[in-house]
């Protein structure tokens, strides 16, 4: 009768000090790298957008720039695979802008809406939705 009960403290002392297993591929997502496309501003009208991220953890940050000229700070975070950011446009323009995006397609894609609050003398994007792929 020891043995079965000091086999049943044995596993229930292990069970309590383990944790949730090893980390698994749904534990981190990575949206470090560059992410480019093009986005549609008015119907049949696209810019190219480029995002350069960093990532430390959750904090991303990087730059956001577009074939136009726009050129921004990014300063975001990856919760799971879902992205949010603020930018501070450095370029003649100025302004503010910010995103939120999700990691589709096998976290090969970057999809979501781009809100740019930009002075109207630059002629801001307003909002626009994209789709960027990783490069």
């Amino acid at each position: 009768m020891r043995v079965p009960l000091v086999s049943l403290a044995l596993l229930l002392l292990t069970a309590a000090c383990s944790d949730d297993g090893p980390p698994t591929d749904d534990d981190f997502f990575l949206i470090e790298g560059t992410w480019s496309g093009p986005v549609e501003i008015a119907p049949g009208d696209s810019i190219d957008v480029t995002f350069d991220l960093l990532q430390d953890e959750t904090d991303v940050f990087g730059t956001f720039t577009t074939s136009t000229g726009r050129v921004a700070d990014v300063l975001g975070t990856l919760d799971g695979r879902h992205f949010t950011a603020d930018f501070t446009f450095t370029d003649e323009c100025l302004g503010d802008g910010s995103t939120t995006a999700d990691l589709v397609n096998g976290d090969l894609t970057l999809r979501g809406t781009f809100t740019d609050v930009t002075d109207v003398i630059c002629d801001g994007l307003g909002v626009v939705e994209f789709e960027l792929d990783k490069q």
